[in-house]
C-alpha cells in the first residue's frame, strides 16, 4: 500500500520459511520494488536484475541465467537482488516482467512488488502475479496514499487484490483494529503480522526478524502462510508444515 510498510521483510521471512519447510521444492524471492531490496540477507557474489537487463530487453535471455545470478540464501531458495543502478528504473516496461516470469524455473515465484506504481517494474509484477496481496499498517496515511493510487492506477489497469495483510500490527485501543480497516480496504483480513522490536537489528545484521526468535511475529507468519496454503488447495500440516502455493503449476504471488 506504501513504500515503508515492511513488504521486503515480510517477503524475505516467508521466502526463509518456505524453503526450511520444503527443502524438496525450489523457491525464487524476486524484488521488483524499484530497489535491491537485500536489505535484510547478504548477496554474496549474486548479480542484479539489471545484470540481466541487456539479454531480458533483447529478448534473448535463457532460464539457466537467472538461476546462475540468483544468490542461494538456502539450498532451496534463490534470490535476486532487483535495481542496482536506480538510473535504471524506468528502462523496464511490464511485458519485460512478463517475459522474466515466463523464464523462472521455481516452484514457487514470491514478489517484492513495492510501491512504486509508477514503474514498469511494479506494474508488470502486479499484472501478472497469479494472487496479489495487499500489504499495509495501521497508518492513516497509508491509506489514503494507497487510495490515490488506486484511484488513479491499479483499478484502471484492472488490479484486483486477494487480501489484506495487516503488517507490523499494535494491539492497543489507540489504533484501529482489523475490522475497521478491513471495511476501509473493502479486502478481508487474511492475516495480522505482529510488530517486532528487532527490525533496526534486522537491518544491521542483514538478517530477516525470524533470525530473534520473536515468538509473536514467528506464530503471526505461520498464519499467514497457513490460510495462503490452504487457498491454494496445498495439504497443511498444521503447526510442521507451510507453504505459499504448489502443486504441478508453478505459482507467484
Amino acid at each position: 500500500a506504501d513504500a515503508k510498510v515492511g513488504v521486503t521483510m515480510l517477503c524475505q521471512s516467508l521466502a526463509e520459511t518456505m524453503a526450511s519447510h520444503f527443502p524438496k521444492r525450489r523457491i525464487m524471492l524476486l524484488h521488483f520494488g524499484g530497489n535491491c531490496g537485500i536489505d535484510y540477507t547478504e548477496s554474496g557474489d549474486a548479480l542484479s536484475l539489471d545484470d540481466l537487463k541487456s539479454a531480458l530487453l533483447s529478448n534473448v535471455l535463457q532460464s539457466s541465467e537467472i538461476l546462475s545470478a540468483c544468490a542461494k540464501k538456502q539450498d532451496n531458495l534463490y534470490q535476486l537482488p532487483g535495481i542496482s543502478v536506480l538510473s535504471s528504473r524506468r528502462e523496464y516496461e511490464p511485458e519485460h516482467i512478463h517475459r522474466f516470469l515466463s523464464l523462472c524455473q521455481a516452484d514457487l515465484i514470491l514478489i517484492d512488488a513495492g510501491a512504486n506504481y509508477e514503474l514498469g517494474l511494479t506494474i508488470g509484477a502486479l499484472r501478472y502475479a497469479d494472487s496479489r496481496y495487499l500489504i499495509a499498517t495501521q497508518q492513516a496515511v497509508v491509506f489514503d496514499r494507497y487510495a490515490g493510487a488506486a484511484k488513479q492506477i491499479l483499478v484502471p489497469l484492472g488490479v484486483q487484490f486477494a487480501g489484506l495483510i495487516l503488517n507490523q500490527h499494535i494491539a492497543n485501543p489507540m489504533l484501529d483494529g482489523a475490522d475497521l480497516w478491513q471495511k476501509r480496504y473493502g479486502l478481508p483480513v487474511v492475516s495480522t503480522v505482529e510488530f517486532s522490536d528487532y527490525g533496526w537489528q534486522a537491518e544491521k545484521e542483514k538478517e530477516s526478524l525470524l533470525h530473534f526468535r520473536d515468538t509473536r511475529y514467528t506464530k503471526s507468519m505461520e498464519k499467514l502462510m497457513e490460510h495462503i496454503a490452504e487457498a491454494a488447495g496445498w495439504e497443511v500440516e498444521r503447526a510442521s508444515k507451510f507453504s505459499l502455493f504448489g502443486g504441478k503449476h508453478e505459482k507467484r504471488v
